[in-house]
């Protein structure tokens, strides 16, 4: 008797999301991997160049948020700025 298993193909590409262990007396600090994603080069493309713009330019997005977030940041420094 034969059984057929599906092989999955290898995964092109891995992105690993590190942080830095700041709590660490160590000089340089330690790093932890908090995530490991597979991905390939179209899937990559996609997200970024079609999706993270697309999402930006919506009503509230991260676009309509960046006038206001350099006046904030900026009426620190000039009070003039302040609204």
């Amino acid at each position: 008797m034969s059984t057929m298993t599906s092989m999955a193909p290898p995964v092109p590409a891995w992105i690993y999301v590190l942080d830095l262990d700041v709590s660490s007396s160590e000089s340089p600090n330690s790093l932890s991997i908090w995530k490991v994603i597979a991905t390939d080069a179209a899937s990559m493309s996609h997200y970024a160049l079609d999706l993270a713009p697309q999402a930006a330019l919506e009503e509230g997005g991260s676009i309509d948020r960046l006038l206001s977030t350099i006046r904030t940041r900026l009426a620190v420094l000039l009070p003039e700025l302040r609204v």
